[in-house]
């Protein structure tokens, strides 16, 4: 394996481990989660890990794209993974959206994503069974780290208008 599919690899590795409930979404049932890591960290020191990871990618890339030997279709492979996480660290860096985690914009909120993270998971062995039993008890630490999000934009000014929470009472 070439050094840009490494890369490929362990950002497609970080991913699953960071999100799990997106491992169930993309059919990556049977990923061994660490204790206390069953559900995503929504905190913000979840955020700067993704942060981290994402600036890391993408120097990686960048030192690999500078060295020459790639053939044009790994460049510009490369250049779009390098894209990608350069907007990642942006976007959590400079517009930290997830402190503004309530609105009405789908069915939104922490409890509903975590209902809808339930769909994708497979129920077919008892393994599946200890692993939605684990998600549970989970849930009320990423409730604690989605008001973590939520007083931390809160304590930065930054609060969601009246327009963007309307629905949010519904839900």
């Amino acid at each position: 394996m070439g050094r840009l599919q490494e890369l490929f690899a362990q950002d497609w590795a970080f991913a699953m481990a960071d999100n799990p409930e997106y491992a169930s979404q993309a059919g990556e049932h049977d990923h061994a989660f660490p204790e206390g890591k069953e559900l995503q960290d929504v905190s913000p020191a979840g955020y700067a890990a993704r942060s981290a990871h994402a600036r890391a990618m993408a120097t990686a890339m960048q030192d690999l794209l500078a060295n020459g030997q790639l053939t044009p279709e790994e460049v510009l492979q490369g250049k779009l993974f390098e894209s990608m996480q350069t907007e990642t660290v942006q976007a959590i860096d400079h517009c930290p959206l997830y402190l503004l985690a309530l609105n009405s914009v789908g069915t939104g909120c922490v409890t509903y994503s975590f209902l809808e993270s339930i769909e994708w998971m497979r129920f077919e062995t008892s393994e599946d069974y200890a692993h939605y039993l684990k998600r549970l008890k989970a849930f009320p630490r990423q409730v604690d780290q989605f008001q973590q999000s939520l007083q931390e934009g809160t304590s930065k000014g930054m609060v969601a208008s009246q327009a963007m929470v309307h629905n949010v009472e519904a839900q």
